[in-house]
């Protein structure tokens, strides 16, 4: 056997560094340690409830009373509301006796009269105040003006070298008179129509504008009074060629934007010499007259007999396997199995339809009872005379027996030639009616 390795002595420490390993503690271990009473590891995760904010200092937060519906406090009487009792009290109370209305409130105390309010204004003409600033009157400086400012002919400043008293310089006489060019010019730029003038755009009537009345000649009248003009408008009458007035902006947009099937308009103005069929460029030069363009390569020369269909578009042309028969039957295998069997216990993994199944029509639109279990067939299916009472009577529509007898006969009257047996739908009808009735 071989020998044990001898162990290294441990090297010898300062006291210094003997007493920082042993004097401090441990690093605390990350996260919540096992402990053996059964805590699991969902319990550590749930906080605990944060506790709740001091009243003293909740009062003073905005979140406490910024709430719907709750009052607003002032923070100096939240803590007196325990005794206060504010929450059932209205202020103000219309059933004092002897309390002041709203003029008695509002008038100025000693002008009761009008008496009262001379005295008053001889009693404070005296302040410096009321003799400096005059209610009505300009501000009262005390200067003292010479006698010549007292004429009412008076003028401060110095008078005009003009006689008439008329500066031309300011306001002139008259302005000479312009040229039609220059009013056009004006009327287009600052849009200075004269007194009475009658604005023009410049739009395209069908006749003279001064030959115009909107909207129509006056002298046709309709039946109640009112312009023929404004019967035409009103109904939009298509023997009548009505002018529409748009934006030129958007006229202008329209004429020189892409157009589908013509080409665009590049602002050149109307071309009346060329016609519609006219083609700009230079034609294609063709060696011989069989060659073909490329109109011709795009649509080709094909005979009413190439075009036809193929023989074998959607039947067969060998022999033995025509789908032809004189037998009265479809071929294939239809979508719903009824003609056979179905398994005793039906699988999920089964999705063959064996004629049990519902329609699309019922999956897209279910009864409206569907999610309780009862189907619209239900309440449509007759029944007899003690299982009908008996769903009534469970559903709380308890009837006595001379009401229900009168109900029930009118019921199986209308559902059952015997009158033995009645719907549900039906007898509820006829209740209705009874209780309508």
């Amino acid at each position: 056997p071989k020998p044990l390795p001898q162990l290294k002595p441990e090297p010898k420490r300062s006291r210094r560094r003997a007493a920082m390993y042993t004097t401090q503690p441990p690093p605390v271990a990350a996260g919540v340690p096992f402990s053996a009473d059964g805590k699991k590891a969902s319990e550590c995760l749930v906080l605990d409830e944060p506790p709740p904010t001091p009243e003293r200092v909740a009062k003073w937060r905005k979140s406490t009373f910024n709430v719907a519906g709750k009052r607003v406090i002032h923070p100096g009487i939240a803590e007196d509301l325990k005794t206060m009792k504010l929450e059932n009290r209205i202020f103000g109370d219309a059933l004092v006796e002897g309390s002041d209305h709203v003029e008695h409130v509002l008038v100025q105390a000693g002008v009761e009269s009008d008496t009262a309010a001379i005295k008053l204004d001889l009693a404070e003409a005296t302040y410096r105040g009321k003799k400096r600033e005059p209610l009505g009157r300009s501000y009262v400086r005390g200067h003292v003006l010479p006698e010549v400012t007292m004429d009412a002919k008076f003028r401060f400043g110095k008078a005009s070298a003009n006689p008439d008293g008329k500066d031309s310089e300011i306001f002139p006489e008259t302005a000479e008179e312009l040229t039609p060019e220059a009013r056009a010019l004006y009327i287009k730029s600052h849009k200075s129509y004269g007194p009475g003038e009658q604005t023009r755009r410049d739009y395209d009537w069908p006749q003279p504008l001064n030959q115009i009345v909107f909207p129509g000649d006056n002298t046709d009248v309709a039946r109640n009074g009112a312009s023929e003009g404004i019967r035409a408008a009103l109904q939009d009458d298509p023997d009548r060629i009505n002018s529409r007035i748009t934006s030129k902006r958007v006229e202008d947009y329209k004429n020189l934007c892409d157009s589908l099937g013509r080409a665009r308009n590049l602002g050149q103005g109307q071309r009346p010499h060329l016609g519609p069929d006219h083609a700009y460029g230079k034609p294609s030069i063709r060696r011989g007259a069989n060659e073909w363009d490329a109109k011709q390569c795009l649509q080709g020369e094909y005979s009413a007999e190439e075009q036809a269909p193929d023989v074998d578009l959607g039947r067969t042309t060998m022999p033995g396997f025509r789908n032809i028969t004189t037998e009265t039957r479809c071929y294939g295998v239809p979508s719903i199995r009824s003609d056979i069997p179905s398994y005793e216990r039906k699988s999920l993994a089964d999705q063959q339809n064996y004629g049990d199944d519902v329609s699309a029509q019922y999956l897209l639109y279910p009864g409206q009872f569907t999610s309780l279990g009862i189907e619209d067939e239900e309440f449509v299916t007759l029944r007899d005379k003690d299982e009908v009472r008996d769903i009534f009577e469970n559903i709380g529509m308890g009837l006595a027996d001379d009401e229900f007898e009168r109900v029930w006969a009118d019921a199986a009257a209308r559902c059952d030639a015997a009158g033995n047996r009645a719907s549900v739908d039906m007898f509820r009808k006829c209740y209705n009616d009874f209780v309508g009735a």
